[in-house]
């Protein structure tokens, strides 16, 4: 399992993130910021890992 190790906030959106297996990258949250639908939908909920909970 590839891990978190580090993640620094560069601008607003943007972070840099270094990972266990010794690579880094870069997440840029901006793109997302109008998108719609949106990513979680509001009044919804989700599990810890980000799924969706079912409700049956």
């Amino acid at each position: 399992m590839i891990k978190i190790l580090n993640a620094r906030l560069v601008s607003e959106f943007k972070l840099e993130i270094d990972f266990s297996d010794h690579t880094q990258g870069v997440f840029d949250a901006g793109t997302y910021q109008y998108r719609q639908p949106t990513l979680l939908a509001q009044g919804t909920m989700y599990d810890t890992r980000g799924h969706l909970e079912s409700h049956a």
